[in-house]
């Protein structure tokens, strides 16, 4: 975050310097993050995005959204959150990228219980992937936030049925156990997307 500005970074590199640094690397494609663009995002901005990664030879392979599908469903934070996972599938959408990771989130509602945040975003989850399939685009849920629980992770996924849905698989992010490996073995054919790091718990 610290080379980033605008949105939640404070450094000098914006979203197109990003791209050249990215194709001097000669890396083959870029993920961009939601919180690192510049607001109001405009559509000449996205579209200096697409132009400058096809100049550069960068495919744009997925995006990320920071959002929170763990609060009461039809709560104003609810209805808040929806309103943004929509607005960045569309952004993604229109930058032609395919796949965009999303989070359970950190934490629900006060006091709510376990199985009442997983079945709220099992329902928020459902609304934002109805609309991901109007615009093309798939949601891949990443192991992260209350989902580094692989076995908890695994048991929601066989509940979610659209083929636009699968997992981000991070193998840095899940919670410590005796045999991490075997663990991330259990998760990867779901997986549809996969971020690889040197750190493991």
């Amino acid at each position: 975050m610290k080379w980033f500005k605008g949105g939640q970074g404070n450094g000098d590199m914006d979203m197109l310097q990003f791209l050249d640094y990215a194709a001097r690397q000669q890396f083959d494609g870029v993920e961009l993050t939601a919180y690192f663009f510049p607001e109001p995002l405009k559509p000449s901005y996205i579209n200096q995005i697409k132009r400058r990664a096809h100049i550069l030879g960068l495919d744009l392979t997925g995006g990320a959204i920071g959002n929170n599908f763990s609060m009461n469903p039809g709560s104003p934070q609810a209805k808040l959150q929806s309103e943004y996972v929509k607005k960045w599938i569309d952004h993604y959408a229109d930058l032609g990228i395919p796949l965009i990771r999303v989070f359970a989130g950190r934490q629900g509602p006060p006091g709510a219980s376990p199985q009442k945040i997983m079945e709220n975003v099992s329902i928020n989850l459902a609304e934002a992937l109805q609309y991901a399939e109007k615009r093309g685009v798939i949601l891949a849920m990443e192991n992260h936030d209350s989902m580094t629980d692989i076995d908890k992770l695994l048991a929601f996924i066989k509940t979610v049925k659209s083929p636009y849905f699968g997992i981000n698989w991070d193998s840095a992010n899940l919670k410590k156990t005796a045999d991490p490996y075997a663990d991330l073995a259990k998760l990867a054919p779901y997986a549809i997307n996969a971020q690889v790091k040197v750190k493991i718990p």
